[in-house]
């Protein structure tokens, strides 16, 4: 299971890359949590990234962005409101659902890279251990 265990980067530029609809906290890209500089990595806020690696892992890369991207797609066309849109897609549903779990209810240790690399390293994701 060692493919499950979140990778946590801390101050981390890729949040704000990925920003067009909403600002994130944090990204989840597999089992990479990038953490956007400046925030703290709260037991909460790595909950809700964790239910994402989880995503990721039972659903693929493929069908995990196809879920996300067609939710936000369908929530805007019928709502006309980027940050409802977000609130409305599933994958974000479960994981808020599931963010008030108490620590010893978290199944995973996690992985913590204390500063994301300067430069355009900083974009890439690390090997695999």
């Amino acid at each position: 299971m060692i493919d499950r265990i979140p990778i946590i980067h801390l101050d981390s530029r890729v949040p704000a890359l990925l920003s067009l609809v909403v600002r994130p906290l944090a990204v989840t890209l597999g089992r990479h949590i990038f953490v956007r500089r400046g925030v703290i990595a709260t037991a909460r806020l790595l909950r809700h990234e964790a239910v994402h690696v989880a995503q990721f892992a039972e659903l693929g890369w493929i069908r995990f962005f196809w879920l996300y991207v067609t939710d936000w797609i369908r929530a805007w066309l019928a709502l006309r409101d980027r940050r409802a849109a977000y609130r409305a897609i599933r994958l974000e549903q479960e994981a808020r659902a599931l963010e008030d779990l108490e620590d010893r209810e978290v199944p995973w240790e996690f992985v913590i890279v204390e500063r994301a690399p300067r430069g355009w390293q900083a974009f890439d994701l690390p090997p695999r251990p």
